[in-house]
């Protein structure tokens, strides 16, 4: 079976819009695609789901993908895992197209989410792919957040950043950890 999966939330709730393209630009290779919504699936029981001769496609950016990533970290994961570019961040396919030059749509995900390097913010583990948010990052994706919660629907990241750098921005204590 081939699935699909999406969030609907990504690129600014556009995440519904953004899978109906990806099942039209990847329909003739992988056939009767079956759409999930994740987050109005019950996870659990879809993952348990999924064998060895199906494909899973996860259409989003980097958030999606850190979430996912998350969820499935230390699980199973017999299928083959895609990722479809369609997330307002995409830091990790831009980094995976130019270190394999690859021109395809889809990027398979299962050796990338082995052995994931870790933070740990306030007593809780993050398994994390391509990056971590913290700081003036991590500020303004929680501010797009909450902006995005209040049903804003165009989220200027470069406008928060600077907000944030002229008025609001406090710096963080950290203690990194590298290499054990």
């Amino acid at each position: 079976m081939n699935y699909i999966l999406y969030n609907p939330l990504a690129n600014n709730k556009t995440g519904k819009e953004m899978c109906i393209k990806a099942i039209e630009e990847i329909k003739n290779e992988y056939k009767d695609l079956i759409e999930v919504d994740l987050i109005h699936s019950d996870k659990e029981k879809l993952m348990k789901k999924f064998t060895k001769n199906d494909n899973v496609i996860l259409v989003g950016g980097d958030g999606t993908l850190n979430r996912t990533a998350n969820y499935l970290y230390g699980k199973p994961m017999p299928y083959k895992l895609f990722l479809y570019k369609a997330g307002t961040g995409n830091d990790f396919i831009r980094d995976i197209i130019h270190e394999k030059q690859n021109q395809g749509k889809l990027i398979y995900l299962n050796d990338y989410l082995k052995k994931l390097p870790k933070v740990t913010i306030n007593g809780k583990v993050y398994r994390f792919i391509n990056n971590v948010a913290y700081g003036l990052d991590g500020q303004v994706c929680e501010v797009a957040d909450q902006q995005k919660a209040r049903g804003k629907k165009k989220i200027n990241y470069t406008s928060i950043a600077i907000n944030l750098l002229l008025v609001k921005y406090k710096l963080v204590n950290a203690t990194i950890t590298v290499m054990g």
